[in-house]
């Protein structure tokens, strides 16, 4: 893996802000637009959290209060170079279709950026970390409206 010059990482680092910034607010907005409900239902929802899920909500805290707050996440990048049939599985499609369409370029060398966040909580991939807290999210989420809705 190579090191991705800082021009390279200026889009990324704009849809990171935006990301980081806006799930946040997805609690806050709860909270806010009803915030008797959140107050009685929040503590039941910590008290069943798994220490991932709590180290999830503290580590991307951590990032947006850096990203919004401070000076900037820091957000390290590298180039990983791979096949084009590594990263054609990847994306969820499937390797075969390259040798059958396009034979031998299965082999062929491409590659994609991967973002790095470190904190005194951890290190880690960026992108699986957001994928994970947008998963924790939906599932906060759906955890106060099953506990709400139509009730009335």
């Amino acid at each position: 893996m190579s090191a991705i010059d800082k021009p390279i990482l200026k889009g990324f680092r704009f849809y990171f802000s935006a990301f980081i910034g806006a799930a946040r607010s997805v609690t806050w907005t709860m909270r806010s637009e009803e915030p008797a409900r959140y107050a009685a239902w929040e503590p039941r929802w910590t008290a069943q959290l798994s220490p991932e899920d709590k180290i999830i909500e503290k580590m991307t805290n951590e990032l947006r209060l850096d990203e919004v707050k401070r000076r900037g996440a820091d957000v390290p990048a590298t180039f990983e170079e791979m096949t084009a049939s590594e990263l054609m599985k990847e994306m969820g499609g499937d390797p075969a279709f390259l040798d059958k369409i396009y034979p031998g370029q299965s082999k062929m060398k491409s590659g994609r950026p991967r973002y790095f966040f470190e904190n005194d909580i951890g290190k880690g991939d960026l992108l699986m970390l957001a994928k994970h807290y947008l998963d924790y999210l939906e599932r906060k989420v759906g955890s106060f409206l099953a506990a709400h809705v139509g009730h009335d």
